[in-house]
């Protein structure tokens, strides 16, 4: 017989050997029913205890024989009996609690021998019972995982934030650093810094929303120049193909001297304005303001051929060149739809903010005509015509919306919706400015309130809808017109 000692080479060696040749030759069921020991270094032994005192454990092994271990060098020791080690935990737990008066040091080591013999939580309450004898117990404490802040014990979690630390996904870390971390910052190599800042550090480039290594983003930048020239010459290609210089020589032609075209990408513009740059601008903001005419409608035109506006010096020359052609001018403008190129017509007006107005609102006409439908009343072209003019949020254009407020207000000037969808071409004559005005706030509540639930239905409805008829409107909104009437009205007096 022999004292072991797990931490001297030989004997790990052997324990290593004697647990390969156990599990060779035991039978599986004698393996599940013996004892075993766990030393501190993380070896383990099975075989068969044969006693056990308060400081050593002999035990035995088929291969290994018999051997004293010391208690102090096990973590563990579990035995097959487990029954038998709690009633030998009850027997010594009894045996404590009667002693008079209580001792701190029966508890203590009562709790080392049940952790020892793998009965936790027994161990946690003889620790507990020890500091109630001995508050200051520093074996329980550190057993229960207690800390001594300015002089007194504490449980783990209340020493770290008496400490001024704070938690954080399961580690307990400085203030100081979680503020930094609630901050959205990230330590990297010990500074603290942006999450953009730490990929930056890390040799990363961004590009996009997304972070890329130099080399992909060279790559990513050489394709994007290739795929903006690309484009560029896409855009330049449809747009040469739109621009058919004989529809411009016809066109100036009908014109007095000094007309020149600017082309754009949508539009071409005849204009004898002298200023290059209002030509170029004008251009410019209506082709950028084509895709409105898209999305309003739920459509994706793209003309064939460059569409022709006309911007006239002089109101006069405008006015005579539209009775000329047949049609009577507008008080603005006028979109000539006999015309074999279908221009916007209309004169410079003060500057090109103004100017633009009106050529939004002809500009509507002539893609209303062109891409969705060429029907429907008043409330529908006029109404749509004014609804693309402002440039500004259309509850702030006083243009429209001050006499609409005034006639939904109670006065006399209102056209109840019925009347103005069903009957707005014979009601134009003394009521321009409401069927105007009114069209134009009823397709900005269809199209932009509410919400949004009416815009998709309104869109197909527009598209393809009987247009002047209000069955049909009501069936495509699934409301009734009193009650459209009635939520039209209060978004359009809304502050």
């Amino acid at each position: 017989m022999y004292t072991a000692n797990p931490r001297s080479r030989p004997l790990r060696a052997l324990l290593a050997g004697a647990l390969a040749l156990s599990a060779l030759a035991l039978p599986a069921a004698r393996l599940a029913s013996a004892d075993a020991v766990e030393f501190k270094n993380g070896s383990r032994l099975e075989g068969r205890i044969i006693s056990e005192s308060d400081d050593e454990v002999k035990f035995t092994t088929a291969d290994a024989g018999t051997m004293t271990l010391r208690k102090r060098d096990l973590k563990l020791i579990e035995r097959a009996d487990k029954d038998a080690v709690k009633a030998d935990f009850a027997r010594q737990a009894a045996a404590a609690a009667a002693l008079q008066p209580p001792k701190a040091d029966a508890h203590a080591r009562l709790a080392e021998w049940a952790a020892l013999h793998g009965l936790r939580d027994e161990a946690e309450a003889e620790w507990e019972k020890t500091i109630a004898v001995q508050p200051d117990h520093a074996a329980a404490h550190a057993a229960l995982g207690h800390e001594k802040v300015g002089g007194k014990w504490l449980p783990a979690d209340e020493a770290k934030r008496a400490q001024g630390l704070v938690k954080r996904d399961g580690k307990w870390i400085p203030k100081a650093d979680a503020e930094k971390l609630d901050r959205g910052l990230v330590l990297v190599d010990g500074k603290w810094m942006t999450p953009d800042e730490a990929k930056t550090a890390k040799g990363l480039v961004k590009v996009g929303d997304r972070w890329v290594t130099a080399a992909e983003a060279a790559e990513a930048e050489k394709k994007a120049k290739a795929d903006a020239e690309r484009k560029k010459k896409e855009e330049e290609a449809a747009r040469n193909a739109r621009h058919d210089a004989k529809e411009d020589e016809a066109l100036l032609k009908e014109l007095a001297a000094g007309f020149k075209i600017t082309p754009g990408e949508f539009y071409r513009l005849a204009t004898d304005v002298e200023d290059a740059k209002f030509a170029t601008d004008l251009v410019t903001s209506m082709d950028r303001f084509f895709p409105t005419y898209n999305d309003t409608f739920g459509v994706k035109a793209s003309p064939k051929k460059l569409l022709p506006i006309l911007v006239f010096k002089a109101k006069p020359a405008y006015e005579a060149w539209c009775r000329a052609k047949g049609s009577p001018p507008g008080g603005y403008g006028t979109y000539l739809n006999g015309h074999p190129q279908k221009p916007a017509v209309l004169y410079f007006d003060t500057d090109l903010r103004a100017t633009l107005y009106t050529a939004r609102h002809e500009g509507g006409h002539q893609f209303m005509h062109q891409f969705v439908r060429d029907d429907g009343g008043a409330w529908f072209h006029e109404g749509f015509g004014t609804y693309f003019e402002p440039d500004v949020e259309w509850r702030k254009y006083p243009h429209v919306m001050d006499p609409v407020r005034a006639a939904l207000r109670g006065g006399k000037a209102f056209l109840p919706l019925a009347d103005l969808i069903s009957k707005s071409s014979s009601l134009m004559a003394g009521n321009q400015e409401m069927v105007y005005g009114e069209g134009a706030t009823i397709h900005w509540y269809l199209l932009t309130g509410a919400g949004g639930k009416y815009k998709t239905a309104y869109q197909e409805f527009l598209r393809k809808g009987s247009i002047d008829s209000v069955p049909a409107l009501e069936k495509a909104l699934g409301v009734k017109l009193p009650d459209l009437e009635k939520e039209w009205k209060e978004f359009v007096l809304a502050k």
